[in-house]
């Protein structure tokens, strides 16, 4: 008498079909506002460090034609302007005081005041 030896075959199949996983519209919509937010701040930001950038690279309005100059300990308006133009300092103390925009002729060491270039 022969035997035959029968096993059982197990197949697994899941209860629910797999889904994939789906973005609502509303979702689509938030995440997309929030990168063009994003993308335009970074934009703007680029843009006003541009800006700032080339202020200081270029002269400033109305001091074409000057020198940045640092005061030096016993300088006076008076001896900068004797130094640009001895024949006619009054002239060039009227310049650096309208330029500058100073309420007074005093100057203290370290300030930093545009002159007319020689």
């Amino acid at each position: 008498m022969t035997t035959a030896v029968l096993t059982p075959q197990i197949t697994f199949t899941s209860a629910r079909p797999v889904a994939r996983q789906t973005i609502s519209l509303r979702q689509r919509r938030r995440l997309a506002r929030s990168i063009f937010s994003l993308s335009l701040l970074v934009v703007i930001g680029a843009s006003f460090s541009a800006v700032s950038h080339a202020s200081d690279s270029h002269s400033h309005s109305g001091t074409a034609g000057f020198v940045k100059i640092v005061v030096g300990n016993g300088q006076s308006l008076w001896s900068i302007a004797s130094i640009i133009n001895k024949n006619d300092p009054t002239s060039v103390v009227e310049e650096i005081v309208s330029t500058n925009g100073l309420l007074s002729p005093d100057l203290k060491p370290g300030e930093s005041i545009w002159v007319p270039a020689k």
